[in-house]
């Protein structure tokens, strides 16, 4: 399918890694989780696009001392042109959804008037409904979130360090016998329960088949 054909709306993004069990939305929706998201949403606030983003300068302070921030100035999301002939590039798909009804990394305007009035002719005659993206940009780059180079490591960096977290805990828990030996017995119990509620579960299963054949006979 070319990307003419693709229309990233909701419905085309949820069918998208379908089979991998990924979230609905990207996970990491948030000035404060992830310097793409952040900067295509700053980006929109400096050009009057949309709001400004509350604590901008801030955030652009934090950000700037992450690994994560782009070293070179192709790896940043950019704005070309002006005014309604602006076009987008290296956004974050969850923003231009957001912003403009489609998740897609680059969205790009016609040139000029003449060049969208012959768009629209070759529209028209092809009876192209009016809700396809190709009746107000020359051309787009659908991308899922997963998709994104800065997902695969956000995605890494937060479950090593939920790992983390889990190492210091269980640390702290053996520097304290006490409260580790009650933890333990504890996780003994409850593993204890739930077996003890399986064989239940079990015992009742067989007998009420054995009941159905004694009525039967």
């Amino acid at each position: 399918m070319t990307s003419e054909e693709v229309q990233p709306d909701f419905e085309w993004y949820k069918q998208q890694r379908k089979g991998e069990r990924l979230p609905p939305r990207c996970p990491f929706i948030s000035v404060h989780k992830c310097p793409r998201y952040y900067m295509s949403l700053s980006l929109l606030g400096r050009i009057g696009q949309t709001t400004k983003v509350a604590g901008d300068e801030k955030l652009l302070k934090r950000w700037e001392k992450s690994d994560l921030w782009p070293v070179t100035m192709e790896q940043e999301p950019m704005v070309l042109g002006k005014g309604s002939r602006c076009s987008y590039s290296k956004f974050c798909p969850e923003v231009t959804y957001s912003t403009f009804g489609w998740f897609a990394s680059g969205l790009y305007r016609h040139l000029d008037d003449v060049d969208t009035e012959t768009a629209h002719q070759r529209l028209s005659n092809a009876m192209v409904p009016t809700n396809d993206w190709r009746w107000y940009w020359d051309d787009l780059n659908p991308m899922h979130y997963a998709e994104c180079p800065l997902y695969s490591m956000l995605d890494y960096m937060t479950i090593h360090s939920e790992a983390s977290l889990t190492d210091k805990a269980i640390q702290n828990l053996k520097n304290n016998p006490r409260i580790y030996k009650v933890a333990v017995a504890g996780i003994v119990v409850i593993a204890i329960g739930a077996a003890v509620s399986g064989l239940r579960t079990i015992l009742a299963a067989v007998i009420a088949v054995w009941s159905y054949f004694w009525c039967k006979t």
